[in-house]
């Protein structure tokens, strides 16, 4: 199977048709997008397409009804009414190749959710393929082998820190087909304990079947547990992740911002308070002498000339009264005449008189005027220059006042918090009692078992049912004996073929090849154990936490290879968590060679430089998501990153 094309018409983050082109034959298509730009929502269309409500991204989603969860990934056009996922792939049948083109359409204006599905075989129109197409998919790709050739690379390095082989465990029976053995020891055991109940003492009997139910209940209820705790941990992260996205959104509508802007406000009250106080202090220091600053150049020349007519009104009045004292001697009258006018012209050439007499206070206060201007002209500049800081402090908080600030969005932002916050306390709560719940349930369970094995031995060691009765209950324990063996040797014998096959994927992506030769698996438990060059096991701690992540990727390779199944692999994410020498290794020996068909969802900070340039001899097609933020959407252009500019 190759996928040819993939269009998705208002689904998710993507806005309109938005159709992805795969024809070409190299096996890699290299598709790049930041966070949250519709990678994730790429992979979850493809599962959607395949298997509709039956595909994991649904169930689990946590959506109560696939309708729900449709609604909520149904991007709002306003010039659309309806949404849709049409994926076309060339599939190999018995009759040869053929186009298979599965579409799936919805409409966005009505509150029930209604699909309608229609498939295409060589662009016709296939009724029965249309009818069928759940049944008729599973041929092609199981949906229980999906997770082998579709998966998220968070989630690859959660398992691989989580140490759980569990998730891994139920992959391996899935391809294992043991699946089916166990229904057929739990139909024999049903028929066992029927033919039990036939049996003449119905008190034994009784407490036989009361503890097998109740060993059942206990059995469903663990599984319901741990289906829900698996659940609600993958919730936790989904809402973990949520609020950090809402925090960001809370930070970029401006909600630091708006948390200090009351401080903010009281700080520019306070800086307008001090500058009309400095205000206040200039009027105040220029109703004084303070204008006099700017004619201090010209204050000591009219010192000297004030002096200077102080001076000639002192002689001036000297002259009058020597005037009117000579004036008492008649003789020499003229010599005296003569006197006077000499000392009237020395003392009144060339000066105008004054309109205001000077008197030696005005003398000594324009001399002391002159003592004072340097420490008042320093006063003035000392105001003058807290009133450019103080000013450029109210500009300051002015502009960071000023800043755009998205009410609605912080209180949605706000609110969503609030609300995830809350959520994840509940789901903390929930996990803590449910772990509880289990610790003593399984507790319970142990201790039922014993006592159903105790009086069930007891019970068939002194049943007086008929002969036919007790060798259908022998015949019914041997053939689960059986069962049980054969299980064991069917996985002895595909397990043996899956180990080595691992051992080699990772031998292929590892870096210290030398740390790990060989793989081996517990048949009954289906447990790895690391077999180091001197035949030793290997402890699991000495792996770093790239190189567990490499071994659950050589994992789902190996579980891929061995499936026998042609598929497309799409990855989502897959280097995030990687240094660069094993990113190096997954982009040169898996991406190439993982399937016929790669399709690897990246960011640019996972696929870039040294590590693109390895990958670009095996890239058929490249594609760049682009976010707009007027309208909320991502759109697809050709190319990756920077080499679409190019």
């Amino acid at each position: 199977m190759r996928i040819l094309s993939l269009c998705l018409t208002n689904f998710g983050i993507y806005r309109g048709i938005n159709r992805f082109d795969f024809s070409t034959t190299k096996p890699v298509v290299l598709i790049g997008g930041m966070n949250g730009r519709g990678k994730t929502t790429l992979l979850e269309a493809v599962l959607v397409a395949l298997y509709s409500a039956n595909s994991s991204s649904y169930i689990k989603s946590g959506y109560t009804t696939f309708g729900q969860y449709l609604k909520a990934h149904t991007n709002t056009d306003p010039s659309s009414s309806w949404a849709a996922i049409k994926l076309s792939f060339l599939h190999e049948s018995d009759g040869g190749e053929e186009v298979l083109t599965v579409e799936r359409r919805w409409g966005t204006s009505s509150q029930r959710v209604h699909v309608d599905t229609k498939v295409r075989r060589n662009n016709t129109y296939d009724a029965f393929l249309t009818d069928n197409w759940a049944a008729y998919v599973e041929n092609i790709l199981p949906r229980a082998l999906s997770n082998f050739f579709f998966f998220d690379g968070e989630k690859i390095a959660e398992m691989a820190l989580d140490g759980s082989d569990n998730q891994i465990r139920n992959s391996i029976r899935t391809l294992l087909g043991v699946s089916t053995v166990d229904v057929l020891r739990r139909d024999l055991r049903t028929v066992s304990r029927r033919l039990s109940k036939a049996k003449q003492r119905e008190v034994s009997s009784d407490v036989v079947d009361r503890l097998s139910e109740e060993i059942d209940t206990l059995k469903n209820r663990l599984a319901e547990i741990d289906a829900k705790i698996a659940s609600l941990i993958e919730s936790e992260s989904e809402i973990t992740k949520s609020i950090e996205g809402f925090q960001s959104d809370f930070v970029a509508a401006g909600g630091e911002a708006a948390a200090q802007r009351a401080t903010y406000t009281e700080r520019l009250r306070q800086l307008k308070d001090q500058l009309a106080q400095i205000h206040a202090d200039k009027v105040s220091l220029c109703s004084g002498n303070a204008p006099l600053i700017m004619f201090s150049p010209m204050l000591p020349n009219l010192l000297n000339e004030i002096k200077a007519e102080y001076r000639r009104d002192i002689m001036a009045e000297a002259l009058h009264h020597l005037d009117d004292l000579l004036m008492q001697y008649e003789d020499d009258n003229e010599s005296i005449e003569r006197f006077l006018a000499f000392a009237r012209n020395e003392v009144f050439h060339g000066a105008d008189r004054t309109a205001f007499p000077v008197t030696g206070t005005d003398v000594e206060e324009l001399t002391r005027l002159l003592r004072e201007l340097p420490a008042l002209q320093n006063e003035y500049r000392e105001l003058v220059e807290r009133k450019a800081l103080v000013s450029a402090s109210i500009c300051e908080v002015d502009d960071y006042l000023s800043i755009a600030i998205d009410d609605i969005a912080i209180n949605e932002a706000k609110k969503a918090l609030e609300s995830s916050t809350q959520a994840l306390g509940v789901i903390k709560s929930r996990l803590a009692a449910l772990r509880n719940e289990r610790t003593k349930i399984n507790g319970d369970y142990i201790r039922k078992n014993a006592e159903y094995k105790r009086n069930m031995s007891a019970f068939l060691s002194s049943l007086n049912a008929s002969e036919e009765n007790d060798r259908a209950i022998r015949f019914a324990n041997l053939a689960d004996e059986i069962f049980e063996c054969f299980s064991i040797r069917l996985q002895e014998r595909k397990v043996r073929d899956l180990s080595e096959t691992i051992g080699e994927c990772y031998r292929t992506l590892a870096n210290k090849r030398g740390l790990i030769t060989s793989i081996k698996m517990n048949p009954k438990t289906l447990e790895m154990i690391y077999i180091g060059p001197d035949g030793s096991e290997v402890d699991r701690q000495l792996l770093s936490a790239g190189e567990k992540q490499l071994m659950v990727i050589a994992i789902l390779w190996a579980l891929a290879k061995c499936s026998d199944k042609k598929f497309p692999v799409i990855i989502d994410t897959p280097l995030a968590r990687l240094d660069s020498a094993h990113r190096l290794s997954i982009v040169r020996s898996y991406f190439p060679h993982a399937s016929e068909q790669s399709i690897i969802l990246s960011t640019d900070s996972e696929v870039f430089g040294d590590y693109y340039d390895a990958l670009k001899p095996n890239i058929s097609d490249e594609y760049t998501l682009i976010y707009d933020d007027n309208t909320r959407s991502t759109s697809i252009r050709r190319g990756y990153f920077m080499e679409a500019a190019r």
